[in-house]
């Protein structure tokens, strides 16, 4: 006989008994549960109108304080007792995650080849070149879930340059924005 975890157990030969402790009690699970479900309850979920001004860009043809609109849409997955998870479309898929004041938003990479351009506008036959774009918004709740504020982020990387194809600006490419979404 052998004392284990205050418990008495009774081996006998070949026998093999494993006791488990309960990781927490009956009252942290309701807590845990009650808290995951203020959570979920606070979460972005739905449709959100989204309104852009551009704050620093290198991107030519750009100018500082231009506005643009779009909408997002947010597809709760679950929730923990520390934060939510989902889905989202918006200028692109990706996911998000929310802790009930920070949501953090990454977009999925797109890349794309395209046809590289003349001097005259016209697409210069067998020229291409690639792009992989990334972007991500972190914001935050302004009073509620239902507006929050923040800042959106687009990266472009220009390579593969092929047939006569010259970079015409930078290799990277960037553009930084405040972002507002507010539920519809």
């Amino acid at each position: 006989m052998r004392t284990t975890l205050g418990r008495t157990l009774r081996s006998a030969p070949g026998l093999v008994v494993l006791l488990l402790a309960a990781c927490g009690n009956a009252e942290n699970q309701r807590a845990s549960r009650d808290v995951a479900s203020e959570l979920e309850a606070s979460a972005p979920n739905g449709q959100y109108a989204a309104s852009y001004v551009l704050e620093s860009s290198n991107v030519p043809g750009t100018k500082v304080g231009t506005e643009a609109t779009s909408t997002y849409a947010f597809d709760l997955d679950r929730c923990d007792d520390s934060r939510c998870s989902g889905r989202v479309r918006a200028p692109a898929e990706g996911r998000y995650t929310w802790d009930g004041t920070e949501l953090v938003v990454t977009f999925d990479e797109m890349g794309k080849q395209h046809s590289c351009m003349g001097r005259d506008g016209q697409p210069m036959k067998g020229s291409t070149f690639w792009t992989s774009t990334e972007h991500w918004a972190n914001l935050t709740a302004a009073g509620t879930s239902a507006k929050l504020r923040g800042s959106y982020q687009q990266e472009t990387v220009f390579s593969g340059f092929t047939n006569g194809c010259d970079p015409a600006g930078a290799d990277r490419q960037w553009a930084k924005f405040s972002l507002l979404l507010k539920r519809k």
